[in-house]
């Protein structure tokens, strides 16, 4: 290694009478044999003074059949020196998700028995998403530290409301509005009962699943916190929260008895496929689209040396037609093949019929708009662990008038939570082709407009200090300014993917501005 390109400082750390020091640890056995036992930065030190190497406790916790990764790491304890915590990613397998986690506890908590008190992992959080990783697929322990200190502090909260709880002081809509503020990450000031979830506070579908979380964490029936897009301001959330502990009302048992006996109609009716069906109607269906894109349209791809063949990818387009999806998949070649997409659960997967179809001849993952987003979001984070390319259209439905609209901060959520890479892509020509509303094509000109990809470590360097809610708006702003670019003929470079001052709080107030 000659050194750190144009990093003086960098290069003088490491290098030193011509040997490099890599910052690696190990120790030598009687017989020079060497073992690493990690990173010295890694290294985690107690109150007392004591060495904990994380990559060993990673090997010795992370045996069991529902724990898919962890990331062991040091948090910061008041009194100096740092606390042994665990960031850790289940592997439900169709189990219920609140029995794995139980059975989780249990498994930290008998390895930790059989190890000295200051080799015992004192935190533990679990995390649905995916660990944080550098482009070599290192966990990146810092960005882990920033979780665990956010997660910590919101079940700091969950517990001081759960104490309430049990205490009957539950009346006061205090320990909610703290709920809601640390979700937001805003003072515990500006959570008044009159404030509207949405409008005020900028509250949106993915806050509000973590909402829902907090307030499942503090003791509330999973029941009454499954769908709060109904609920408006914080005083109605309060009122909710008091009332989860009543029996629900007559009416209220026969229309979910109603809606039970609807659920048990519909799946008598599920149409069900054999797998060699299903294959050869995919098959068919991607001849189909090639056919289309390459003979009933005229169809021109620009920017295709933009897309990474090396990697998997969250891509981002503007949403004006069915033959969207179909248009993206065909212009991106090999990596169209290898992409799935989040499609509306109401829209497309609303009967017996359309389910047979979606399910086994697309690559559709089911969506809800309108509900809690918890496990849509769930599987297209799957989709993209997997090595899958994930499509979405973020602004939420086909447009109208063929005009873009504001993109929804689910994609920034996805590409921050799960370390994609973002393709911004735009096409023209789809609305005036078949409009919503058609049911027949009309021959027009195509054109898919590929731009450069927003790599991920970089975005994460302009969320930095940011609350998440805010850090989702910033990398979502960042590619609906690239599809905004496409549209208008020019590709925005990668210095230009940040986030101008203000931009933020500009779309709070117009939201705050809407009716």
């Amino acid at each position: 290694m000659a050194g750190y390109f144009q990093d003086r400082d960098s290069t003088a750390a490491v290098l030193k009478d011509g040997w490099l020091f890599t910052g690696d640890l190990g120790r030598l056995d009687e017989h020079k044999n060497l073992f690493l036992s990690g990173r010295q930065k890694d290294v985690i030190i107690d109150a007392n003074g004591k060495n904990v190497y994380p990559d060993d406790l990673e090997e010795l916790y992370g045996v069991h059949a529902h724990i898919k990764e962890l990331s062991v790491v040091g948090l910061p304890e008041e009194g100096g020196g740092e606390k042994v915590a665990c960031l850790c990613v289940p592997d439900y397998k169709d189990r219920p998700r609140e029995e794995v986690r139980r059975e989780l506890d249990e498994h930290f908590r008998e390895v930790s028995s059989d190890q000295p008190f200051y080799r015992r992992i004192k935190v533990v959080r679990f995390w649905d998403g995916e660990l944080p990783r550098t482009s070599t697929r290192k966990v990146k322990r810092a960005l882990v530290i920033d979780e665990l200190k956010r997660l910590e502090k919101v079940a700091s909260s969950a517990e001081k409301a759960r104490r309430e709880r049990d205490g009957r002081e539950h009346e006061s809509a205090d320990w909610v509005s703290q709920i809601v503020a640390d979700v937001i990450g805003r003072p515990l000031a500006e959570v008044r009962p009159e404030s509207r979830l949405q409008v005020d506070l900028g509250f949106d579908s993915l806050m509000l699943t973590e909402l829902s979380t907090a307030l499942e964490a503090a003791g509330v029936p999973v029941t009454a916190v499954s769908d709060l897009t109904r609920i408006t301001t914080i005083e109605e959330l309060r009122r909710a929260v008091q009332a989860s502990g009543r029996r629900p009302a007559a009416e209220l048992q026969a229309r979910e008895i109603s809606r039970e006996v609807e659920r048990e109609k519909n799946e008598e009716l599920e149409v069900e496929l054999p797998a060699v069906v299903a294959q050869s109607g995919r098959l068919l269906l991607q001849a189909g689209q090639r056919a289309v894109y390459g003979g009933l349209f005229d169809v021109k791809v620009t920017g295709k040396a933009f897309i990474p063949m090396n990697r998997n990818l969250l891509v981002v387009a503007n949403h004006a037609s069915h033959l969207d999806m179909g248009l993206i998949k065909v212009a991106m070649g090999e990596q169209g093949q290898r992409m799935v997409a989040l499609a509306a659960r109401d829209y497309f997967f609303d009967t017996a019929l359309k389910r047979a179809w979606f399910e086994n001849f697309t690559d559709l993952i089911p969506m809800d708009r309108h509900g809690s987003l918890r496990e849509s979001l769930r599987l297209a984070g799957e989709s993209l662990t997997q090595g899958y390319n994930l499509l979405i259209f973020p602004e939420g439905t086909r447009s109208a008038n063929g005009e873009l609209a504001e993109f929804k901060p689910t994609l920034g959520y996805l590409a921050l939570t799960f370390n994609v890479d973002v393709l911004p892509i735009y096409l023209h020509g789809t609305y005036d082709a078949l409009p919503k509303g058609s049911w027949w094509p009309r021959r027009e000109d195509l054109e898919v407009r590929i731009g450069a990809p927003i790599i991920i470590d970089r975005a994460r360097e302009q969320v930095k200090g940011l609350a998440r809610s805010d850090s989702y708006r910033v990398v979502t702003h960042m590619a609906e300014a690239s599809v905004r670019a496409l549209k208008e003929g020019r590709v925005m470079r990668p210095e230009e993917h940040v986030i101008p001052p203000g931009a933020i709080h500009s779309r709070r107030a117009r939201k705050e501005s809407s009716p």
